[in-house]
């Protein structure tokens, strides 16, 4: 098969790996970051209509291993996200930052604030009429009611050092990241 020349060179070009950071990371500063979710939820029924308020508790444990550094520089920060129930936009809802104090080759364990979040779903509310029923019966009189709140999305941490990220860990991956058009 015969390739034209530009054609291939952008093959070529395609397949070597882009470089996204410009600075070069020594592999002692890298740190392995894990991050565990404990979850909650509590109910409150609405009166009259077919839905709940929601609200979601969560808790980051987030675990960081690699070599200590003398004097430690690095820092770990954490971020939250939550969804708009209405409009679906995603927006940061909780944030912390915390000084990395590794032991000497081991795993320093970090605990986030409790996050919470309350939601209402978009639902039907309706009283009964006539008909005696609050369904869609003759006499019911129900209106619709918009989604309110906002719902968990996600988390973000990064461990830097000074303005380079030295250990990264997102769910789901990429938010909290800007849209590209």
């Amino acid at each position: 098969m015969k390739t034209i020349p530009s054609l291939r060179a952008a093959l070529i070009a395609l397949a070597l790996p882009l470089t996204t950071h410009a600075q070069s990371i020594s592999p002692n500063d890298r740190v392995r970051v894990e991050v565990r979710t404990a979850s909650e939820s509590d109910r409150k029924e609405i009166k009259g209509a077919s839905a709940d308020t929601v609200t979601q508790f969560k808790t980051l444990t987030i675990l960081v291993s690699g070599k200590a550094k003398t004097p430690e520089t690095r820092i770990v920060k954490w971020t939250a996200y939550g969804r708009d129930a209405k409009d679906r936009d995603v927006s940061a809802i909780e944030t912390g930052e915390v000084k990395l104090d590794l032991p000497t080759a081991g795993q320093q364990t970090i605990e986030s604030k409790r996050i919470s979040t309350t939601y209402t779903p978009e639902h039907s509310a309706g009283s009964k009429g006539k008909g005696g029923s609050s369904g869609g019966g003759s006499g019911s009189r129900s209106k619709k009611v918009e989604a309110s709140g906002k719902k968990y999305a996600g988390y973000t941490v990064q461990v830097l050092d000074g303005s380079t990220v030295v250990g990264e860990a997102s769910d789901p991956q990429g938010i909290g990241k800007p849209k590209t058009p």
